[in-house]
């Protein structure tokens, strides 16, 4: 008998040494002695083995818990230690390695422990393979080595703005107030900027953070919760939160009491480390971590690798199961793709499965750079809809709670049902806080003893479909077990005899199955599945939730949407928005019809005029507006009508800086038809009104309102438009009444003085002066009428000249220029300067060169011989003092001489 089950484990241990992606090579798991690990069926377990790992083909590797003295040992069944290695390159053969082991390896010679974590029976050592084969592989405490001095990296590539898809606009209308004031959301990477206008005063740097700081951390940060404080593009979802930052270099997450001590709500994680497809050490720790810290939700983009080929049996496959990392295969974290404008998903985004065939990403947002933007987003969102569930029900909402809300609440992408692409749906997070206002979700706990549980629900006449989301947190399973859930709970929603079952995908390595559309059954590897009922009958309906497998009671949560047919709202815009004339712009709803409608848009004071047709299945329309002034929208359908709020569209306003003196500067913008403008300064953590003006400029006392960073906005009857972006008014090149005052020597020995002036009209004269040997002259004396001067000083006299501008104003103020000084020279002079030197430094013009210039002291020593070489030559003098004397020699002959004194 033990002949014969040794020969079935040899054949079991090929099979899987040949099938899996994990395992370093293909040795077969062949048995040695005195190994405590044994392979068995699953039919074969019992309460004295411990499991390790669970192989896809019904085989479990398990360890003894106990031997009895004189009874079978484990090891005489054993298998080799192969089966250890997880996530591998081929090619890798030093470095860092996680090793899941019970106990540290300080004491093991060949290799450096960085750190041992008992928690989580886990240690960082350095070494190569060899040593790690010899050493460490065969270690009892030992069951799992990867790798884990992987390189993160960044997912986008610059940030783009749309709040307007995922219904962000809507929710800042409807909930002024829900901001994530009260939350801390940590971003997981490099160092985001603290002194960033719209995170001014509400981002902080600690201990855990990188010593790097990046644009993309800042980025992100900012389409999480930026204030606007830079303009439009600087605005995101929760727009009061708090930042911390810590350093993805460590790709596990922090412990437990880091967050605890940090009072993170959040973490965002847009980056990736390539392509991985197994469930190893970091996502063991993130599943863990659920369960301990079981409010704390991680968001993660799901990568820009989808133009690559995945791995093992998918690697002749494009796209697909291109999730970039392994701590993305976590159960217990949210997985998220981006769409552009129109909704759909970039080839280039990383999709699923997940190595074992789980839906992943979870979840679709907007994200036009890059699935780093869209990870953003919705960690945004999530802060702002737990800040309403804990406004609501005075705690937290759980990260499988949170999960069945975003989920419940998604839109359809494409056809009914999930995918491997989009996942479960786009992010509407104004159906999400509908679904929490409404109190549309269940938790409930499943027990070892009662493993079924029933709740009712209405649904009432008129309803275009029912969603039904159930989620639970699932514990961690073991390093590089073949299917990650534990806990399988099972989702039937039924009403009269009927039964719907939830949404399944096949993913199988087959490009057609990969891609075909979900259908219902049986889902037996994701810890979310979701129904949907199209068209459902009005009544009560009875969700069960039961498993036939618990060895812990397991808690879960419902979330269920309700979609009211023949109904449209409007998304965005809102009467918080405004478009540029001109400018491509999306219009975004909600509708549910079964017929078509159409698009019309008017002023106030105009009539209606046509957009577009709206198909039954359009939720948004793409409209280039050639209006200005205040409009609204109308949609229409089957002699309904629906108005949208009313809001502006007008030309792009600029804001410039004309004047920029001490005391006082001048603003001034473009005519966009508004009937006023509001001038509005950021104070450090804010932008703050400063006046509201009818005109198009305004003077400003700079001591009544400091600052440099200003921005205007149109204000219109009844709603606001677009402001420009803030400008920092010292960059912008204005000048107190004289921004430029420039000087040049052309090739005719003319010199050319070029004056440009601030708000000319407020200047009552203006002069242009000449200083030189022969005394001060007047160039120019005018009262300015224009903008710009140049005046031609046509034959300056030879040496030194000095040019310089004075300016008087309305307001009394007399305004010098810096004085130009200029040095020209004739066929016939030499000119030396300074006389007296006292920065070390003679210089000469000369009308020749080839010349020798000669310093003489006072003995008619010579000093000095240089040669002149060019028309304006430098002599260092730094080390003489007191009075001395030159001569130039031309040909054997002096031409010049003199004196000059060098002082010190």
């Amino acid at each position: 008998m033990r002949i014969t089950l040794l020969i079935i484990l040899i054949f079991l241990s090929i099979n899987l040494a040949a099938q899996s992606p994990n395992v370093l090579n293909s040795s077969p798991l062949i048995p040695i002695a005195n190994s405590p690990y044994l392979q068995l069926n699953k039919g074969e377990l019992t309460s004295k083995y411990q499991v390790i790992r669970r192989l896809g083909n019904g085989e479990v590797i398990v360890r003894k818990k106990s031997a009895k003295k004189g009874g079978q040992s484990a090891g005489n069944s054993g298998i080799n230690h192969e089966w250890k290695w997880g996530g591998f390159a081929n090619e890798l053969q030093e470095g860092f390695f996680y090793i899941r082991t019970a106990k540290s390896l300080s004491a093991t010679n060949g290799i450096h422990e960085h750190w041992f974590d008992p928690d989580r029976s886990l240690s960082l050592v350095y070494g190569n393979i060899e040593t790690l084969k010899e050493k460490v592989l065969p270690l009892p405490s030992v069951t799992f080595i990867q790798p884990a001095n992987r390189t993160p990296k960044e997912e986008s590539l610059q940030r783009l703005h749309n709040l307007g898809i995922n219904g962000i606009r809507k929710t800042h209308q409807q909930y002024p107030n829900l901001n994530g004031a009260s939350l801390i959301v940590s971003v997981k990477e490099n160092a985001l900027d603290t002194a960033d206008l719209d995170l001014a005063g509400r981002a902080s740097w600690d201990g855990l953070t990188s010593t790097v700081q990046v644009n993309h951390a800042t980025n992100m940060a900012t389409l999480i919760g930026g204030a606007a404080n830079s303009g439009k593009a600087g605005e995101g979802v929760a727009r009061a939160t708090r930042f911390l930052s810590e350093d993805f270099s460590n790709l596990l997450p922090a412990p437990d009491q880091a967050f605890l001590n940090r009072n993170i709500a959040l973490q965002n994680h847009s980056y990736g480390v390539g392509v991985e497809n197994f469930y190893g050490v970091e996502s063991v720790a993130f599943d863990q971590q659920a369960l301990t810290l079981p409010t704390l939700l991680h968001v993660f983009s799901s990568g820009n690798l989808g133009a690559l080929n995945s791995t093992g049996d998918y690697e002749d496959i494009v796209r697909y199961r291109t999730l970039t990392g392994s701590f993305k295969q976590a159960k217990n974290v949210l997985v998220v793709t981006g769409s552009d404008d129109l909704g759909e998903v970039a080839d280039a985004n990383s999709a699923g499965p997940a190595y074992d065939g789980r839906i992943k990403p979870e979840l679709t947002a907007y994200g036009g750079s890059g699935t780093s933007d869209a990870a953003a987003l919705v960690t945004g969102a999530s802060l702002v809809l737990q800040e309403l569930f804990e406004q609501l029900h005075d705690e937290y909402a759980t990260i499988d709670l949170m999960k069945a809300i975003l989920i419940a609440s998604s839109k359809e992408v494409g056809a009914p049902g999930p995918d491997f692409l989009t996942g479960y749906g786009q992010m509407s997070l104004p159906r999400a806080t509908d679904l929490i206002d409404s109190g549309h979700f269940i938790q409930d706990n499943l027990t070892t003893t009662n493993t079924s549980m029933n709740h009712t629900i209405d649904v009432p006449e008129g309803t275009a479909a029912l969603k039904v989301v159930l989620s639970w947190i699932d514990p961690p399973a073991n390093d590089a077990d073949a299917y990650a859930l534990v806990h399988d709970l099972n989702v039937r929603v039924s009403r009269a005899g009927t039964t719907w079952e939830p949404w399944v995908l096949d993913h199988r390595p087959d490009i057609n199955l990969l891609s075909a559309l979900a259908v219902p059954g049986n889902d037996t590897l994701n810890n979310v599945e979701m129904i949907t009922i199209p068209s459902p009958a009005s009544g009560s309906y009875s969700i069960a939730v039961s498993s036939s497998n618990l060895t812990t009671d397991q808690g879960f949560a419902i979330a269920y949407h309700i979609s009211a047919a023949d109904q449209f709202e409007w998304t965005y815009p809102t009467q918080l928005d405004a478009f540029t004339t001109g400018e491509e712009a999306f219009l975004y709803f909600d509708q549910t019809f079964s017929a078509p409608g159409t698009l019309e848009i008017r002023t106030l004071e105009g009539s209606w005029q046509s957009i577009a047709a709206i198909g039954t299945a359009d939720q948004l329309v793409s409209y280039t507006p050639d209006l200005s002034g205040e409009v609204i929208l109308r949609a229409l359908f089957e002699g309904q009508e629906f108005l949208s709020d009313t809001f502006a569209i007008h030309p792009k306003i600029d804001l410039s800086v004309d004047l920029l003196c001490d005391e006082e500067m001048s603003l001034s913008w473009n005519d966009v038809g508004a009937p006023s403008y509001q001038l509005s300064r950021f104070d450090g953590s804010a932008l703050v009104a400063v006046s509201e003006v009818q005109g198009l400029d305004t003077l400003i006392e700079r001591s009544a309102f400091p600052g440099n960073q200003f921005t205007v906005t149109p204000l219109f009857n009844h709603v606001t438009g677009l402001s420009d972006e803030t400008l920092n008014v010292n960059q912008q090149g204005a000048g107190c009444y004289l921004n430029r005052f420039l000087v040049s020597i052309d090739d005719q020995g003319a010199a050319q003085l070029t004056i440009s002036l601030s708000t000319p009209e407020k200047i009552t004269s203006l002069s242009v002066l000449r200083s030189d040997r022969q005394g001060v002259s007047v160039l120019l004396d005018v009262v300015p009428d224009q903008d710009s001067y140049i005046v031609i000083d046509p034959s300056p006299t030879p040496g030194r000249t000095i040019y310089q501008v004075m300016l008087s104003t309305s307001s009394r103020l007399e305004i010098s220029s810096e004085e130009v000084e200029i040095f020209t020279t004739d066929d016939s002079q030499y000119i030396l300067f300074p006389n007296p030197v006292y920065d070390g430094q003679l210089s000469l013009l000369s009308p020749t060169t080839d010349a020798i210039f000669q310093i003489v002291d006072s003995q008619a020593r010579i000093v000095s011989n240089f040669l002149i070489s060019a028309e304006a030559e430098t002599f260092p003098v730094g080390e003489l003092e007191g009075v001395y004397y030159f001569r130039i020699i031309k040909e054997s002959e002096v031409v010049k001489t003199g004196r000059f004194v060098v002082g010190q």
